[in-house]
């Protein structure tokens, strides 16, 4: 486990899945010592039927989608009750992560080459 410094904090997970095997490196802050830690977790699924598999990723985006719930006025609670979420929707909408070398790329996309000289020199 190493500690992340600088601009390694920003990435935050990558996974790999393999038949009934999942890994998941991530950089995770442990508040104690106000250090980001590359973490790597495997999680094995083998065994797991998929009852069980929905109902534990189930928990999981309950916490997720409570908050507008939880901090919601009494005025609006009625209408956040007996929602349907489906979670296709919500895989398709979730945010790729980009690579350093690819937002990089974005972010100069618009600077003239001297600009992005006077860039590099600076660095």
């Amino acid at each position: 486990m190493d500690i992340i410094t600088g601009e390694s904090k920003g990435r935050k997970s990558v996974s790999h899945v393999e038949e009934n095997i999942v890994a998941v490196h991530h950089v995770t802050l442990n508040k104690p010592t106000d250090s980001h830690y590359q973490c790597s977790w495997v999680f094995d699924y083998t065994d797991v039927t998929r009852e069980e598999l929905e109902i534990m990723t189930s928990r999981g985006l309950v916490i997720k989608y409570r908050n507008p719930f939880k901090n919601a006025p009494e005025s609006e609670l009625e209408g956040l009750d007996n929602q349907t979420f489906l979670v296709r929707e919500i895989l398709d909408s979730a945010p790729q992560r980009l690579d350093p070398m690819t937002k990089a790329k974005r972010a100069v996309s618009g600077l003239t080459k001297a600009q992005v000289e006077e860039l590099l020199a600076g660095l």
